[in-house]
């Protein structure tokens, strides 16, 4: 195949494909195409962390308000060495971090309310304070990752 048949493509205003005389310009505009969808497709909410180590505590509360007697909320504490090598290996797999917040559960009933608290060994290091909730496959607060999985690898 020879140069001439990459030659590159721009589209005008109507959208109609145009091609460009110099095979050079392919290039220039595939990169430009290129760093425009990078930037479009990029994550929304950088999360704060998907690879925990170093942890001296977590403790993970759950509420599930349906079916009735649900009860109060259930919170587990994680804090031996064991215990902190289960939880950082299910932050880690499920890839849990820090999010801005969003999500859509709307007309969702009976899910499950989290919150996550975790503090690092490193002196100096605030907690981190996730919550969020999860119910019928979506999930909404500042908790990126699969929460529903998390909940499930150590469950809760």
């Amino acid at each position: 195949m020879s140069v001439d048949a990459f030659k590159s493509v721009s589209s005008n205003r109507s959208g109609q494909h145009i091609m460009a005389k110099n095979p050079k310009h392919f290039f220039t505009l595939s990169l430009g195409t290129t760093l425009v969808l990078l930037a479009a497709c990029g994550p929304s909410a950088p999360a704060r962390s998907t690879n925990w180590t170093g942890l001296s505590s977590v403790s993970v509360t759950v509420s599930r308000p349906l079916p009735p007697p649900s009860g109060g909320p259930t919170t587990t504490r994680y804090s031996t060495p064991g215990e902190l090598a289960t939880v950082t290996a299910a932050l880690n797999t499920n890839h849990i971090g820090e999010g801005e917040g969003g999500g859509n559960t709307a007309g969702c009933v009976g899910g499950a309310t989290v919150t996550i608290t975790i503090v690092s060994a490193k002196s100096g290091l605030a907690p981190t304070h996730l919550s969020g909730y999860t119910c019928a496959g979506r999930q909404s607060g500042n908790i990126t990752g699969n929460l529903q999985g998390l909940l499930s690898q150590l469950q809760l």
